[in-house]
């Protein structure tokens, strides 16, 4: 239903797609999990979901899955909605067999200075999709090494 360059849908298909049924599923686990015990509600999306966030801000989204950065600016996403949704994802899957362990730790400091530091930290970082057997370990570990030290 997306491209990474652009979403296909617009806020206002969004709201004619299964709305009802997401808010009903939302509130109801709302109403009946989150009684009982706090948990996330964590939507998944592929692609640029800019223009959708406000719509899963309203319809009780914590989470949005997985913040592509060849898709979306993270920086924007950060600025305008950190704060309000938390955020999964943020490092480019598509590089990350291309970077130098260095650049791979820069990455994921930019990721979390974007999308966590400033919004209390609620943000998980990952890379935006699967991490494949071509990524050099180095660079996997060093995805690791620059999140413990932040």
């Amino acid at each position: 239903m997306s491209t990474t360059g652009m979403s296909n849908t617009s806020s206002a298909d969004f709201r004619t797609l299964p709305l009802s049924e997401m808010e009903t599923i939302i509130s109801r686990f709302d109403e009946r999990v989150n009684a009982a015990m706090r948990k996330d509600v964590i939507f998944h999306r592929c692609g640029n979901v800019m223009r959708l966030i406000p719509e899963l801000i309203d319809l009780g989204v914590d989470v949005l899955d997985a913040v592509q950065p060849m898709a979306l600016n993270v920086d924007e996403v950060g600025r305008q909605f950190g704060g309000q949704i938390s955020f999964c994802g943020g490092i480019d899957v598509q590089r990350l067999e291309d970077f130098t362990p260095q650049q791979m730790k820069d990455a994921v400091r930019h990721s979390i200075d974007a999308l966590g530091k400033p919004y209390g930290n609620a943000y998980v970082l990952t890379p935006a999709n699967v991490i494949t057997p071509s990524v050099p370990f180095e660079n996997i570990e060093a995805m690791f090494q620059a999140c413990h030290e932040q």
